[in-house]
């Protein structure tokens, strides 16, 4: 079985961020508060603001952070929350990059039943891709 792993830097810098922008949030709020800024205003800081809790608390802990290959050819996609999402090899159709303005973006995998969407934050990944190659010669991998 091999294991593949998201990055430690990785994961102390989105904890620093969750801590930073959380903390910054709450003071330009108070900030807008006691200043009486206009109605607009604090609603866009709002929705800013929801946006971020959304993004940082709820979608990035369901993304897989650790992924096992069996040697049968059985993936589990495993996140920080306990989220698994077992897959077998034949039923990936296609690994593709999405790629986004900042950074290394994510990663997209397709399957029979929907896909899984990834951080692009692994080490050994090229190892990874190898790998679910060997297992399924039909995948499909772009941007890589």
């Amino acid at each position: 079985m091999k294991t593949y792993r998201v990055t430690r830097p990785y994961l102390w810098m989105l904890g620093g961020t969750k801590i930073l922008l959380t903390g910054l949030g709450a003071v330009l709020y108070v900030s807008a508060l006691a200043n009486h800024a206009p109605l607009p205003a604090r609603l866009a800081l709002l929705a800013g603001l929801t946006t971020m809790g959304y993004v940082l608390y709820v979608r990035l802990p369901k993304m897989p952070t650790e992924i096992n290959v069996a040697e049968d050819g059985a993936v589990d996609f495993r996140g920080r929350r306990g989220v698994v999402t077992r897959l077998r090899a034949q039923d990936i159709k296609a690994v593709r990059r999405t790629f986004l303005p900042i950074g290394r973006g994510a990663v997209k995998i397709a399957h029979s039943g929907g896909k899984v969407r990834l951080v692009n934050r692994f080490g050994g990944f090229y190892d990874f891709l190898t790998t679910l190659k060997s297992h399924n010669p039909a995948i499909q991998i772009k941007g890589f």
